[in-house]
Formats: C-alpha cells, sequence, structure tokens
C-alpha cells in the first residue's frame, strides 16, 4: 500500500529515506517526474537548496538536512493519523455516545447493547441514559434514542418502531371511573403526569388535538409513573415502551387509541447524512434489526 502524499514537506522526508526519487515515487505510488517536481516546488518556496542530485544519486544538502531532523517525527504522526482515519473509513471502531431513554435503557437495551458489543470489539460504547433531549451536536453524542414526534428537522432519523404515545390505565381504575372514548372525556379523570415533557400542560392526540387533564401526580420518572397507574391511581400519557410489558401482561390497559398521533414512533436519530462514521451506521443498523419484526417488549 502506498503511503498518503500529503505534502511537499512529506514527500522530502520520503526521498531523504529512499535516497533516490525513483525508490520515494515507488513508495508513495507516483511517477519519480512528480516527486521530482515536487521536491523543486519546495526548493523553490524555501528559497534554498535542499537536495543534491545527479544522473547517479542524491546527497543532502546542510539546509535539507537541519530540515529533515525538524520535520522528519511530524510527518510521520501525520501520515500514521491520516491512515488510523482511513481504516475508520473501512472498520467500525472508536469511541460512539449514544443517549436513550432511563426505561428504555434499564428494561430492552442491555441485550442489544450486549449483541452490539461482542460484534464490534473496536468500538468503545458509552450509554447515556437520560429522560432530556440532548443537543447531539453541542454535547458530542453521536447517536439518540427517542420516542413521539420528532422536532429538530436537522437531525437524520430513522423510525425503530411505530408506537409512539399512549394512555394506559389499569383495569381498577377503568373500572371504577369508566373508559374515555375521546380525548375531551379526560376531563374526568385524574391525570399521572411526566412534567419534564413537552406535553406536560395539555396531553396530544391525532388531528393536533390537545386536551387537558386534571392532575393527580406530577414527576420527572416514568417510573413513578408507570407504577402510579399500575396501582389504580390514574391515567398517565408515556412512550408505548415504557408500558410494553405491561399492556402485554394486562396490569394497563390501553385507553383511546384510535386517537393515537400517526406520526408518533420510537426513532433513532443522528446528526448527518453526510460521511456517516462506520461506527454510527453499524449502531443505527443493529439497533433498526433489534426491533423487527417486533418489538422487545412484544416478545
Amino acid at each position: 500500500m502506498s503511503a498518503p502524499l500529503s505534502s511537499d514537506l512529506a514527500v522530502f522526508v520520503h526521498v531523504v529515506r529512499a535516497s533516490s526519487f525513483t525508490a520515494a515515487g515507488e513508495r508513495l505510488g507516483v511517477p519519480k517526474s512528480t516527486i521530482s517536481r515536487r521536491i523543486a516546488r519546495l526548493e523553490d518556496r524555501l528559497g534554498v537548496r535542499l537536495l543534491q542530485r545527479n544522473s547517479r544519486a542524491i546527497s543532502v544538502t546542510e539546509e535539507g538536512s537541519w530540515l529533515y531532523d525538524r520535520i522528519a517525527d511530524a510527518v510521520d504522526t501525520l501520515e500514521a493519523a491520516e491512515a488510523e482515519l482511513g481504516e475508520l473509513a473501512v472498520r467500525p471502531r472508536g469511541r460512539l455516545r449514544v443517549s436513550a431513554p432511563v426505561t428504555m435503557g434499564h428494561l430492552y437495551l442491555g441485550p442489544v447493547i450486549a449483541d452490539f458489543a461482542r460484534a464490534y470489539p473496536d468500538i468503545e460504547l458509552q450509554l447515556d441514559l437520560s429522560d432530556r433531549f440532548v443537543d447531539l451536536v453541542g454535547e458530542r453524542y453521536d447517536v439518540a434514542l427517542r420516542a413521539g414526534t420528532l422536532k429538530d428537522a436537522d437531525l437524520v432519523a430513522r423510525r425503530i418502531w411505530h408506537a409512539g404515545l399512549t394512555v394506559v390505565g389499569s383495569p381498577a381504575y377503568l373500572a371504577e371511573r369508566g373508559t374515555p372514548s375521546s380525548p375531551k372525556d379526560l376531563q374526568e379523570h385524574d391525570g399521572l403526569i411526566n412534567d419534564h415533557t413537552p406535553w406536560r400542560e395539555r396531553w396530544r392526540f391525532a388531528g393536533d388535538v390537545v386536551a387537558p387533564i386534571p392532575r393527580r401526580l406530577t414527576s420527572n420518572s416514568w417510573d413513578v409513573l408507570r407504577e402510579a397507574a399500575v396501582q389504580g391511581l390514574g391515567l398517565a400519557q408515556v412512550p408505548t415502551f415504557q408500558v410494553g410489558r405491561e399492556i402485554a401482561e394486562g396490569t394497563l390497559v390501553e385507553v383511546l387509541a384510535d386517537h393515537q398521533r400517526p406520526d408518533d414512533g420510537l426513532w433513532i436519530v443522528f446528526p448527518t447524512a453526510d460521511h456517516i462514521p462506520l461506527k454510527v451506521r453499524a449502531f443505527v443498523d443493529h439497533v433498526v434489526a433489534s426491533f423487527t419484526p417486533k418489538a422487545p417488549w412484544e416478545a
């Protein structure tokens, strides 16, 4: 494999080491004439003679020796960095920072992350579990998992599951208070509300319908709200993945399913579609495949 032809200074270092324009050209994968032209351009720019050459051999001048001693290590460092970057383009490796909701991480991402780590041992994965919306670019995250309707048009998004927000209550609560048939019926119910969400004041439904609900309990913890719903304290509007197992087991019941927003979903997002690092592409593809054909809570 030829070395990168990154600068005239790098060409000069390779010529000195090879003691030959021809050998340096073979090392760099370019013709001897190109090497000669690059050295002449460097000498013209610096205004000194770096190499003495004739038809049989070359020798390094005093100025050339001085320059070589000062740049050879730097050229090696730069070429090593360029080679490593090139390797990143063909083999997934490096640090990957991922943000995901707390409950999703606790309930579902363990096996997904373990499988990914085994498949890509050269990737150092950093998983940050938080229910806040992180700034991927400003906080230097590579990937985030998000639920609901996406607002940031600057991010590339792939839907990993169709389920978004759902309203749930326990069978006992619904038996006592009745099952709402439309969003306006929520005014007659007790709300279990995550106070750190954009829909904390009014719950959102299809057709841009928003509906207020009296507050019974507010918390920034989905775990607390899920348990409160299971215990029959009221209704909660939550991302489906937060309550998927409870719905499957029958400890919670979905209501107003016909009013769920069609553009909601579970998404994996990342900052740009240009020159996507292989580590990001590998992780995104792995997560999407892990949620197909059914999500973990439907297993």
